[in-house]
């Protein structure tokens, strides 16, 4: 029977790890938080929210990282309390480059309603 890794595991920061500013954003613009990033031990990258401001995150999130004017989506792996781990989904991007998504992830009723929609019209 496999265990999901403690809270240790996850989020063990690299040797010299950074820690800079960062703003967490979803893909819609909309600003969730500000944050301090760290660097893991495991590639990828490590949050953690203000104590007083601890939310549950979406699934992928946009960062902003403040120190490298960057900013690059990334996957939720783990979240505990004020503890995040993601791992980044897209190369940072110069904040000047980056396009952001147009809207967040369709849900599964709005990507059915949308395929029962013509069905209806043509009957």
């Amino acid at each position: 029977m496999s265990q999901t890794p403690s809270l240790r595991e996850h989020l063990v920061p690299a040797n010299r790890a950074r820690m800079r500013p960062g703003v967490l954003l979803s893909l819609s613009k909309q600003v969730i938080c500000d944050v301090t990033l760290y660097d893991l031990n495991t590639s990828k990258t490590g949050v953690l929210l203000p104590a007083n401001n601890i939310v549950e995150l979406p699934a992928r999130v946009v960062v902003n990282d403040q120190r490298d004017l960057t900013y690059a989506i990334c996957y939720t792996t783990f979240q505990y309390k004020q503890h995040v781990c993601l791992q980044i989904a897209t190369r940072p991007t110069a904040m000047s480059d980056f396009i952001f998504p147009m809207t967040e992830e369709p849900t599964q009723d709005a990507t059915s309603e949308a395929a029962e929609a013509p069905l209806s019209k043509a009957s």
